[in-house]
């Protein structure tokens, strides 16, 4: 009886050791994710004076975009829109800026001082289809605001 009891106790403070040294990992909290979202987003359509049907369209697509779903973000100067006429000799500090074909689509992401180019040439490949374009410059602007271009 006596050596029941001694294991019996024995195992009791096995188990009160081993319920004290396995401590419940605590829930992990999620780190703070530091989000790079720029100051400012410029987009810069580069277009000449006296544009063929087909590239008025697509500065016309740029505009309805950034009005029909950045509003807000327009008001806000979070996002900017210039459409420069390239072949003006009042813009030849931008095209030469942005080093710019006759017609070109940049976004610019501003961070303090820095500025960012990003060259969209993608758009070419999308102009017969308007809705697809819509989409992209929507999906392409909203990264841009987001910091994941």
């Amino acid at each position: 009886m006596k050596r029941f009891s001694l294991l019996l106790a024995l195992a009791m403070l096995a188990m009160l050791f081993g319920a004290c040294s396995s401590q419940a990992t605590p829930p992990s909290t999620p780190q703070a994710t530091t989000i790079n979202t720029p100051d400012r987003v410029d987009i810069v359509y580069f277009y000449k004076s006296n544009p063929c049907a087909c590239m008025q369209v697509v500065g016309d697509y740029i505009q309805q975009v950034v009005i029909l779903n950045f509003q807000e973000q327009v008001d806000n100067g979070k996002l900017t829109l210039k459409m420069v006429i390239s072949d003006t000799p009042d813009n030849a500090a931008l095209v030469k800026k942005y080093n710019s074909p006759p017609f070109w689509l940049y976004i610019t992401t501003v961070r303090g001082d820095t500025e960012t180019v990003h060259s969209v040439p993608d758009i070419w490949g999308l102009t017969g289809d308007k809705d697809k374009l819509a989409a992209y410059l929507k999906n392409t602007i909203q990264k841009a605001l987001e910091g994941k271009l």
